[in-house]
């Protein structure tokens, strides 16, 4: 003898199944808020910064803001090792005033 569930509803959805175990379905994660921060910069800092931001736009042929100079920036050095002591090197050699 063949025993099927007596609530198809239950099989198609899990929150449903799960409230009906007695135990309630997981909560919606929220993403959290990203962080903000603000960079001062000296005067020939903010030119190359600006030039950059400039010349990608223009490679690129669409906007590209700032801040997603900065997080493409933050990602490659994180992930490439070389380029994380390169970071490392320019922070040694040029140490904030």
């Amino acid at each position: 003898m063949i025993r099927r569930s007596t609530n198809v509803h239950n099989q198609l959805d899990p929150a449903a199944a799960a409230a009906s175990d007695g135990v309630s379905p997981p909560a919606p994660t929220e993403a959290p808020l990203p962080s903000k921060f603000t960079v001062l910069l000296d005067p020939d800092a903010a030119i190359g910064f600006d030039q950059l931001a400039l010349d990608i736009r223009r490679l690129l042929g669409r906007r590209v803001s700032k801040g997603d100079l900065v997080r493409a920036l933050i990602a490659l050095a994180a992930a490439d090792l070389t380029l994380r002591d390169q970071l490392l090197n320019e922070l040694r050699n040029h140490p904030p005033a």
